[in-house]
């Protein structure tokens, strides 16, 4: 999906609600379900930004990966906490 973030574009990355809402409806057609997305977080720590917390959908996973100059170098799953106030960190299984 394309970036629709207004600024700092190389370190944000935003997601439309309306292709959002597209996704799900493709996804539906195939009966699958959209659970979550992924994004990386270049240098910086797995856990959530603000800007993630700003931009976040409940009900839905999102899978961030640390990169330390170019390298994975941790993953976490994180759900919206019933607040909004923040993220929990989910159980990733990879099957």
């Amino acid at each position: 999906m394309p970036n629709t973030a207004r600024t700092q574009r190389v370190r944000h990355y935003r997601i439309d609600s309306s292709d959002l809402v597209y996704a799900h409806a493709e996804a539906r057609q195939y009966g699958l379900q959209l659970m979550g997305a992924y994004h990386s977080h270049p240098d910086a720590p797995v856990e959530p930004s603000q800007f993630d917390l700003h931009y976040a959908w409940p009900n839905f996973t999102y899978i961030v990966i640390s990169l330390e100059e170019g390298e994975p170098l941790d993953v976490g799953a994180w759900l919206l906490n019933q607040e909004s106030t923040g993220f929990v960190l989910d159980e990733l299984r990879v099957y």
